[in-house]
């Protein structure tokens, strides 16, 4: 088990488990109930009571710190004579232990299908624009897209509007999406995105509109976080790292779309242009597991291509980007 000296206390780490050893405090041990990853973060603080519980959640966003999510009050719950309250917080203990920290929402987007999921939303944490470099949503850009679906030409048009909508008390970019599949207009959506103080965008849900062949439509996998048990997700990652796996959405049975990150460094070539180092991720959902989607994104550009790898036949590329 490493072990590193942090302000004259011994701080020693395993996966599931932080030990804290010093003048006012016998070994004592934080047990975080799930074993995805060590704990975020470190923080010894001055506290009152004799025997103070320690929170089991101390705020996804304190110092880039994720949500813990499951089994809110089993963390153990430390004695000291001086009434020291440690409170759990990981990149300083892994820093200190020569470890690289987790990502830093590593445990906000759960990667697990089918458990319990309720992040954190704190609207005072976010901020007015999205300027991720590989999700960029600058007001009043328009992506074009095209390739073609199940042997359909088809195209794909995606605009930042300069409008917004507020939910869950957070202010979200509106981005309309349209999608022409043989000269017809096969969807038409309105999504909504914001940016947290971390870098990461979130996806709050969308509005869609599926045009059928048989002249009926369809709303199914509308959605908005905060309605009916929607909750948010991540649909870019503020400081993405190969392994990732988080939700981008959920609403239980309708929505629940995952990501991977497969590759920092991916060749991808495109109408736009040729790139060396794009993003690569891996969509995948519980409700169609048969179906996996590869997208490449590049910084200062976005999404660049995006091919269906398993379960149909569909392949998109970036052909024109305008600002205005």
């Amino acid at each position: 088990m490493p072990r590193a000296v942090w302000n004259g206390v011994t701080i020693a780490q395993s996966p599931t488990t932080v030990i804290v050893e010093g003048n006012h405090t016998a070994a004592r041990d934080i047990e975080h109930p799930t074993v995805r990853g060590v704990l975020p973060f470190l923080a010894i603080h001055q506290g009152q009571g004799e025997n103070p519980d320690v929170p089991a959640r101390t705020g996804r966003h304190i110092a880039a710190a994720p949500p813990l999510r499951r089994d809110r009050n089993s963390l153990r719950t430390l004695r000291s004579s001086h009434r020291l309250v440690i409170v759990a917080l990981a990149g300083l203990v892994a820093a200190a232990c020569g470890e690289q920290p987790p990502p830093s929402s590593a445990l906000s987007a759960d990667p697990t299908p089918g458990a319990a999921y309720h992040p954190s939303i704190d609207p005072a944490r976010f901020i007015e624009k999205v300027t991720n470099a590989y999700y960029p949503l600058a007001p009043g850009t328009t992506r074009v897209y095209q390739g073609a679906a199940d042997g359909a030409p088809e195209t794909d048009e995606v605009i930042v509007t300069k409008d917004t909508k507020v939910i869950l008390g957070v202010r979200c970019v509106v981005v309309h999406h349209t999608v022409d599949r043989a000269g017809v207009l096969a969807e038409d959506t309105y999504d909504w995105y914001a940016q947290d103080v971390e870098g990461n965008v979130w996806y709050f849900g969308e509005s869609t509109v599926a045009n059928k062949p048989d002249g009926t439509t369809s709303k199914e996998g509308s959605w908005e976080a905060g309605v009916d048990g929607a909750q948010p997700g991540l649909i870019m990652k503020g400081a993405p790292r190969v392994g990732d796996t988080y939700r981008q959405e959920y609403y239980r049975g309708h929505a629940e779309d995952f990501a991977r990150v497969l590759s920092l460094n991916e060749a991808v070539t495109a109408p736009v242009g040729s790139f060396r180092d794009a993003l690569l991720t891996e969509d995948f959902t519980p409700l169609e597991p048969d179906k996996v989607e590869h997208k490449y994104f590049v910084r200062g550009t976005g999404l660049v291509s995006l091919q269906m790898t398993k379960g149909g036949s569909e392949e998109l590329k970036l052909v024109r980007v305008t600002t205005g």
